[in-house]
C-alpha cells in the first residue's frame, strides 16, 4: 500500500500478531465478518488501478505478499491451515484487508466506529498524539500512576443517595456514612490492582456541609494510607446538612470551594470531576486552580466532537472527557422473557463490548490527543432489574427480563460468559484514559465487612468487592493474557446448548422450509401454512382363514374368554360374522320386498 498521511487504521500487533494468530478460532468471524460487510463488501486501492475489489476478489498484491495465489479471502484461511503461508505473512495479509477496507471508508474524521474490527484494531500516523510516535498508544498522562491506566472504584452511597447501594427510599446517616467503608477495604482494592476511588459528592457539600467535609477528610486519609488516589465526582444532589436556598452557595462558587479543597489534598485528589458542562465554569475554576485536572461528564455521541468543543481556547492538557456509558438503557439491551434469551443477550453484550474502544482511539488520533475515561457504565449487568424495587425509577418497564435470575446461580455456563464479559471491557476501556467499577459494595452492616462470594442478585453485578470474591473479574496484577487477548474470539456461541442447571435447547432450530420456528408455540409458523397431504388408507387386514369354522364360529357366539385368548383376535371375528349373516339375510329381503315394484322397469339378464 502508499504511505498516507493522514491516519491509518491497522491491526493493533500487541493482539494479533504471529504469536496469537494462532489462537484465533476462526479468523473469519474475528476479522472477515467485520471488514468484508464494510462499505457494502467493497474497497479499492490508494492508487486507483481501474479495478474495484472485495473479499472475494483481492489485489494481486496479496498474492505477492504470499508469495502463492490468493485471491479471496478464504484463500488466506485455507493457505495458513495448510501451513503454506507463516503466521507473520498471514498477520500481514490480514493488515492489508484493514487498511484497504478502512481507507475505501468515506468521512473517517468524522465517524467513530470506522475504525472498529472487534476490537482488535487501532489508528496509527496520528502525528497529534503528542508522544512522538504517531499512534494511540497509551502515554503515560497522570505520574501518580505510573504510566497505569486509571483502574478506579466508585464509593456510590455514602454521600450521594444511590438507592441500589444502600436500599430502595433510604438515604445514610451521616454517622452510618462515616462507617460504611473501613481501612479493610481499601487495602482489599489495592492489593486487587485498583489505583483510585470515585468519590461522588453533592456538589454545595464541600462549600455548606463541614461536617460532611470532615469525613470526606477522614476517607481520604485512609485512601492515601492504601497508595490509592481519589477523583472528586460532583453531582447534583442535596449535602446531608441542606440549607435554605437564599444562603446555599451557588454551584460555580462551589465547585470553586471544591477545586480549592483538591489542590490542599494534592497527595491524595488526582482531579475533579465537575457536575456539568459549563464554559463559564471551567474558566473560573482554572483561574484558582490551573493545574487541577478536570474531568467533564459527557455522552457516547459527544466523544466525536470534544476536542472542538471544551478544549480550544482552555489548557487541554488538564480537561478530560469522563465518558458516561450504559449498556442497559434501551429495549434491546435489557428485555428477555425465557431462559434462552437470557443468554443470547448476554452473548450480545459479550459480543458488542470490544468495539468501545474505537471512539476511545478516535477521540485520540482526531481530538488532539483527547483522552477519555470510562467513569460510568463498567458492571456485569445486562438488564436494569437493580431498578425493579425502587419505587421513584420511572426507567423500569417489566419486560419479563427479572425473573429467571435464580437459574443463573452456581450456573457454569453464566460464570463463563460473566468472566467473559468482565474481560472484554476491562480490555476495551483501558485503551482509554482508564475505567470506574460502578461500586465497591452494598451497604450490609449485618456482614460484618465478609463479602459475598456468589452472585445471588442483580445488584451483586455492579459491586466489584463481590464479583472479585466469585471469581469473575481479570487479575490486574499479574499482567494476565485473559484481559490482553479477551477480544481476539468472538465469545462462544453456545447460548442454545443448556448446561447442568438448564436443560438442552434446539440448536439450530429445526427446518421450517418457507417457514420459521416459532420458540413460543414449538412449532413451526408460516405466513401462507404448507398444503395438507391426503390422508392415507389404513392398510387392508387379511380376512381369517379356518379349516374347520363349524365349531370356531360356535365357541365365538358363545362369547367365551378361553376362545379368545387361544384363537387370538376372536374378539373381533364375532361381530364380523354377525355383520356377515345379517348382510346375507338384507341382501335375500331387499330384492324380495322391493323387487315386484319395480322389476319391469329392467331388462332381465340372462345367467
Amino acid at each position: 500500500m502508499t504511505t498516507s498521511s493522514h491516519p491509518r487504521c491497522a491491526l493493533d500487533r500487541n493482539i494479533v500478531n504471529e504469536h496469537t494468530v494462532g489462537k484465533m478460532r476462526d479468523i473469519g468471524l474475528s476479522i472477515f465478518a467485520t471488514a468484508c460487510g464494510k462499505n457494502r463488501g467493497a474497497f479499492v486501492l490508494d492508487e486507483p488501478d481501474g479495478n474495484t475489489y472485495s473479499c472475494l476478489n483481492l489485489p494481486s498484491g496479496f498474492s505477492k505478499v504470499a508469495g502463492r495465489k490468493i485471491q479471496t479471502v478464504e484463500d488466506i484461511k485455507k493457505q495458513y491451515a495448510a501451513n503454506n503461508i507463516t503466521s507473520a505473512t498471514t498477520v500481514d495479509l490480514l493488515d492489508m484487508l484493514v487498511q484497504h477496507v478502512y481507507s475505501s471508508t468515506p468521512n473517517t474524521d468524522k465517524t467513530m466506529y470506522a475504525c472498529d474490527f472487534n476490537g482488535l484494531t487501532t489508528l496509527n500516523n496520528c502525528m497529534s498524539s503528542g508522544d512522538g510516535t504517531g499512534d494511540t498508544g497509551n502515554a503515560p498522562v497522570f505520574p501518580q500512576l505510573k504510566g497505569a491506566p486509571i483502574r478506579a472504584v466508585s464509593m456510590a452511597g455514602v454521600f450521594v443517595p444511590t438507592e441500589w447501594v444502600t436500599k430502595p427510599a433510604y438515604r445514610l446517616t451521616l454517622d452510618e456514612a462515616s462507617k460504611f467503608y473501613t481501612k479493610d477495604d481499601f487495602v482489599n482494592m489495592a492489593t486487587l490492582g485498583v489505583n483510585t476511588v470515585l468519590i461522588p459528592l453533592p456538589t454545595r457539600m464541600i462549600a455548606d456541609d463541614p461536617a460532611a467535609t470532615s469525613v470526606l477528610v477522614e476517607y481520604l486519609q485512609q485512601i492515601g494510607d492504601a497508595q490509592l488516589h481519589a477523583i472528586l465526582t460532583l453531582e447534583e444532589a442535596e449535602p446531608f446538612a441542606n440549607r435554605d436556598d437564599e444562603d446555599a452557595t451557588g454551584p460555580t462558587a462551589s465547585v470553586i470551594a471544591a477545586a480549592l479543597f483538591c489542590l490542599q489534598h494534592p497527595d491524595a485528589v488526582l482531579g475533579l470531576q465537575l457536575p456539568m458542562k459549563d464554559r463559564a465554569m471551567i474558566d473560573e475554576v482554572q483561574k484558582v486552580a490551573a493545574d487541577l485536572p478536570l474531568f467533564l461528564p459527557i455522552n457516547e455521541g459527544e466523544v466525536e466532537n470534544f476536542h472542538l468543543a471544551w478544549q480550544q481556547g482552555l489548557a487541554p492538557e488538564n480537561i478530560y472527557a469522563s465518558l458516561q456509558l450504559s449498556h442497559t438503557s434501551n429495549v434491546a439491551d435489557v428485555a428477555s422473557s425465557q431462559s434462552q434469551e437470557d443468554r443470547s443477550k448476554l452473548f450480545y453484550h459479550e459480543a458488542t463490548s470490544c468495539i468501545i474502544r474505537a471512539p476511545l482511539d478516535f477521540a485520540k488520533c482526531y481530538g488532539h490527543n483527547t483522552q477519555v475515561f470510562v467513569s460510568e457504565g463498567f458492571d456485569l449487568s445486562i438488564d436494569n432489574c437493580i431498578l425493579k424495587d425502587i419505587a421513584s425509577s420511572s426507567s423500569f418497564k417489566d419486560y419479563g427480563q427479572c425473573d429467571r435470575f435464580d437459574e443463573t446461580i452456581d450456573s457454569p455456563w453464566w460464570h463463563y460468559h460473566r468472566e467473559s464479559y468482565a474481560a472484554r471491557q476491562l480490555f476495551a476501556y483501558e485503551q482509554g484514559l482508564g475505567w470506574s467499577f460502578a461500586a465497591w459494595k452494598r451497604y450490609d452492616p449485618a456482614s460484618n465487612g465478609t463479602p459475598k462470594t456468589s452472585i445471588t442478585e442483580p445488584a451483586d453485578l455492579l459491586s466489584l468487592q463481590t464479583v472479585v470474591a466469585a471469581g469473575l473479574f481479570p487479575n490486574l496484577n499479574t499482567h494476565s493474557p485473559t484481559a490482553q487477548l479477551a477480544c481476539l474470539n468472538p465469545p462462544e456461541s453456545d447460548f442454545a446448548m443448556g448446561d447442568a442447571t438448564y436443560a438442552p435447547t434446539l440448536g439450530p432450530p429445526p427446518d421450517c422450509g418457507n417457514g420459521w420456528w416459532n420458540y413460543t408455540i414449538n412449532d413451526c409458523s408460516y405466513w401462507v401454512p404448507p398444503p395438507t397431504q391426503m390422508p392415507t388408507s389404513q392398510p387392508t387386514i387379511e380376512c381369517p382363514v379356518c379349516d374347520d369354522c363349524g365349531d370356531f364360529v360356535a365357541s365365538a357366539l358363545a362369547g367365551t374368554s378361553e376362545d379368545n385368548s387361544a384363537h387370538g383376535g376372536a374378539a373381533w371375528v364375532v361381530p364380523a360374522i354377525i355383520g356377515a349373516l345379517v348382510g346375507a339375510v338384507i341382501a335375500m329381503a331387499v330384492p324380495k320386498l322391493m323387487g315386484r315394484r319395480n322389476r319391469h322397469e329392467y331388462t332381465t339378464i340372462e345367467t
